[in-house]
């Protein structure tokens, strides 16, 4: 959570009703203008807070016709714990109070003389707020924080205080000018201050910290915990080390995955109560933070932002995890994160547009966020929502293929694509349409459409490709959500599954056995051009194999097995043809099938031939006898 919306939080969970600006319960909108300027004076070394308004009422609601507009008293609301209230008119003082109002602090200023319809009334009106009067409110020598309002229906703020103060603002801006040992935070014209809040921390530099430490054993390490406190808050040090080395092994428990972290982990008090600031491993918790926010700001040591690049993601995991580890403690959750989310509803935004930055989104996005974690989690279970979270932290992807899912995205930060993918795999449904909607938002509706229909064609691909399962192209394409081209990946993939099919039929007719590197051209290119192209040189080598096994089958003549005398068998020649092909060897395995056929084509010829030389040779030796035996007979006489 950044500080400043984590101060949003703090304000909903303390005090984030106190933004009203109706002088008085029922009062309508236009039934008055109050203008004010308000000034802050900042003692730190007194530990007080001085608040000074210049009101300007006006009252704008006409008489009825039979009852006069009128306003006795001036009732807003100020900062909780604000107590001394002073005020007076042009006359002189008056008598204000400040009260509770269903939990909220209302200053109320009886007027002199009732204000009747048209007229204004100028009231100087002030109150202190005093170190420690609320958790919101500190003012100490070293250290000042507080919630800046604005109040009325149009306002301008000062906040002064020693300029040798460190300031840091979250929320709504101010302007610092430096003014010798002043420093001077202008707010300039606020018109609506019911929707204006800045949270002002303040430090003094060179304030010495005190720290304290564990040893706090986890399953994957031990960690040494520290815990650096201002030296006038030790009740804090302790407070925070006792529920941090609780709350370690319990998240470590709940979110499932090892410490990410080193060997420490500081958490240092600061002025400021929002996002943790995480240098390594060491986080910023604020002064007030409650036990949840604080087990929330340590679950962001696993859900940080080299883990999930979206921040939704990393808010809503982490406050269910603290919500989980509250389960088991007594820790109190700030409120019931569905019926936030609803009474927050017409501050809604597509969860994947949430930065940070105090905004009137802040309060519903924490509680949506939150929300949606559960959800997921109430339907893959707890169980599920781990190895999820192991999935992104290998990078893997939502698809399996046939190369066994592989890793998509070593070593970068997984956003909501990839999350909502591996929790939803292929065949199920975790996020409904209104889900969906609220994470990314209406104007994505045309592409979560588009998905869908590409995972119903995915699943009845799957189906189709049975154990082969999908293709990396495939696989891919889902995964950067670019369905246009996974739906042409996957019409090439049926395509070549068609095709295959009935190569399988061609190849079993011709008592071949199908080679692996036809599954192998799958997974790697799908149906795509070198798969295709696959199929058809198989094809063509099965083909070569049948017509020579018929050529062999046929009869033959004596000329033509003369010719094949003294050559490997035909029948020798193709079963080498066939381990070839089964081997995958497609090369050796045509040249064979090619080879029996032009053995059987020239056989006739080379029979013939054989024959031939066969009777010249028998003619030769014929006539070699004849003469030789005429030479014998010659030799007698």
């Amino acid at each position: 959570m950044s500080r400043r919306c984590l101060g949003g939080l703090l304000a909903g969970i303390l005090a984030g009703a106190g933004l009203l600006v109706a002088p008085s319960p029922g009062w309508a909108a236009d039934d008055y203008e109050m203008v004010t300027v308000a000034d802050y004076q900042v003692d730190p070394d007194n530990g007080v807070i001085t608040v000074g308004l210049d009101i300007t009422f006006t009252n704008t609601r006409p008489d009825a016709a039979n009852a006069e507009s009128v306003f006795t008293v001036i009732e807003f609301a100020v900062q909780a714990g604000a107590s001394d209230p002073a005020a007076a008119d042009p006359t002189g003082v008056l008598t204000p109070t400040i009260g509770d109002r269903s939990g909220i602090a209302v200053a109320s200023v009886p007027l002199r003389e009732p204000i009747a319809s048209g007229e204004s009334i100028q009231i100087a009106f002030s109150y202190r707020l005093v170190d420690g009067a609320d958790p919101a409110i500190r003012v100490r020598s070293g250290i000042v924080a507080f919630p800046v309002w604005g109040f009325g229906t149009s306002s301008s703020v000062t906040v002064e205080l020693p300029s040798d103060f460190a300031v840091r603002t979250s929320g709504d801006t101010m302007t610092a000018t430096p003014d010798g040992d002043i420093l001077r935070l202008t707010s300039g014209p606020i018109a609506d201050p019911a929707h204006w809040l800045v949270n002002l921390a303040a430090e003094r530099p060179g304030e010495d910290l005190v720290t304290i430490s564990a040893t706090v054993p986890l399953a994957g390490s031990t960690v040494e915990l520290r815990v650096r406190s201002w030296p006038d808050d030790p009740a804090w040090a302790d407070r925070i080390l006792a529920l941090a080395t609780d709350a370690l092994p319990a998240l470590e428990e709940v979110v499932g995955l090892p410490y990410p972290g080193g060997g420490t982990v500081t958490l240092v008090e600061s002025a400021a109560s929002g996002e943790p600031t995480v240098t390594a491993d060491e986080l910023e918790i604020g002064f007030n933070a409650s036990d949840f926010v604080v087990v929330h700001q340590l679950a962001h040591l696993w859900y940080g932002a080299t883990l999930l690049a979206d921040r939704w993601l990393r808010e809503g995991l982490a406050s269910h995890a603290a919500s989980l580890v509250a389960d088991g403690a007594d820790i109190i959750l700030p409120y019931d994160p569905v019926s936030e989310a609803a009474r927050l509803a017409a501050d809604a935004i597509p969860l994947t547009e949430w930065s940070p930055g105090l905004d009137p989104a802040d309060g519903w996005a924490y509680a949506a966020s939150w929300a949606a974690i559960s959800d997921v989690a109430a339907e893959i279970g707890e169980p599920g929502l781990q190895e999820v979270m192991r999935a992104v932290g290998d990078g893997l992807s939502g698809y399996t293929s046939v190369s066994g899912n592989p890793a998509m995205r070593p070593g970068l930060a997984a956003d909501t694509r990839q999350f909502v993918d591996l929790a939803e795999p292929l065949g199920t449904r975790v996020f409904d349409s209104a889900d969906l909607l609220t994470i990314f938002g209406p104007s994505a509706g045309p592409e979560l459409s588009a998905r869908e229909s590409s995972r119903q064609r995915a699943l009845v691909l799957a189906d189709d490709a049975g154990e082969l399962g999908l293709p990396d192209p495939v696989v891919v394409a889902l995964t950067a959500w670019d369905f246009a081209a996974a739906d042409t990946a996957m019409a090439e993939a049926a395509s070549w599954l068609e095709a295959r099919d009935a190569l399988v039929v061609d190849i079993t007719a011709a008592g071949l056995t199908v080679p692996d590197r036809l599954t192998a051209g799958f997974r790697e290119f799908g149906g795509g051009q070198a798969a295709q192209a696959e199929i058809a040189a198989e094809a063509a080598v099965v083909d070569a194999h049948v017509a020579a096994s018929e050529r062999v089958a046929e009869p033959r003549s004596f000329l033509e097995e003369v010719g094949l005398l003294g050559i490997e068998p035909l029948e020798q020649t193709l079963d080498r043809a066939a381990g070839a092909f089964a081997t995958g060897d497609l090369r050796t395995a045509a040249d064979l099938s090619t080879g029996v056929v032009q053995s059987l084509d020239g056989a006739w010829l080379a029979g013939l031939m054989r024959v031939v030389a066969a009777a010249v040779g028998a003619a030769a030796l014929l006539a070699a006898g004849i003469v030789a035996l005429r030479h014998r007979r010659r030799s007698r006489t």
